[in-house]
């Protein structure tokens, strides 16, 4: 799985950062149990090798909060990428993405009404469904209204 692939391919894969679009294509590699020891240097030239490591594997690709074309074209190509059997999942919240790359099937989840909303928040927030403080309950509450459900955004 490939974590917040839009907040990592903006880091710009500096000596500090170790991050951006690079990062993310050797982390693919490297969940393969391939010698990791192979560096990619561009996006152009992990495209090449990904295509070249993985062209045979059966595998199951998770990415997560996709938001550009670029990122899809990057990390999972086309269906000659993978080996056959392959499974790749992409969320995102711009369909158009998913349209774009040809994606076979859209799945849309259905939104969290507000006592789910509040529970997701509660557990990131606290570490439990409920909050026993009442202070926190009721800002629980205004922050659901506020983000429209989208609580961990």
């Amino acid at each position: 799985m490939l974590d917040d692939v839009r907040e990592v391919w903006k880091r710009d894969g500096g000596l500090v950062s170790f991050d951006g679009p690079v990062s993310l294509q050797e982390k693919l590699l490297s969940y393969r149990s391939i010698p990791t020891e192979i560096k990619m240097g561009t996006i152009e030239s992990g495209k090449v090798i990904l295509k070249e490591k993985l062209h045979n594997k059966r595998v199951l690709l998770v990415l997560d909060n996709v938001d550009k074309l670029e990122q899809l074209k990057s990390l999972c190509g086309n269906r000659d990428w993978f080996g056959p059997g392959s499974k790749i999942i992409i969320t995102t919240r711009d369909r158009h993405l998913l349209k774009e790359h040809r994606v076979d099937h859209i799945y849309k989840l259905k939104e969290l009404d507000e006592s789910e909303s509040i529970e997701l928040f509660n557990l990131a927030a606290f570490n439990q469904a409920t909050t026993s403080q009442e202070r926190f309950g009721e800002l629980s509450e205004q922050l659901v209204a506020y983000s429209r459900g989208l609580t961990l955004e």
